[in-house]
């Protein structure tokens, strides 16, 4: 888990490009990521936007969420995207 104190400053863009990359990856939409997160489901409002100014929190607990070894551009992991598909299954 990512500690608030931990994100610096000058890496606040590169996480929120990881963030944007998971949800993508996941096929997740803001809202959905926002309730994975423990959020609300507006918290996320701005997101996709280049001039989203979230707090470190926030940061953080959208971090919490992913895997610590998982970089942009990696599959999601097999377990989680059996676990989505049979969910998503179920939701429709």
């Amino acid at each position: 888990m990512l500690l608030v104190d931990s994100i610096a400053p000058n890496t606040i863009p590169a996480v929120i490009v990881r963030l944007r990359a998971w949800a993508n990856a996941r096929g997740w939409t803001k809202s959905r990521f926002a309730v994975e997160a423990g959020l609300r489901d507006t918290t996320l409002r701005g997101f996709h936007d280049d001039d989203w100014n979230p707090t470190r929190e926030i940061l953080a607990r959208l971090e919490a969420v992913i895997p610590p070894d998982w970089q942009a551009g990696d599959p999601v992991p097999v377990s989680e995207a059996a676990s989505e598909a049979a969910s998503a299954g179920q939701a429709g």
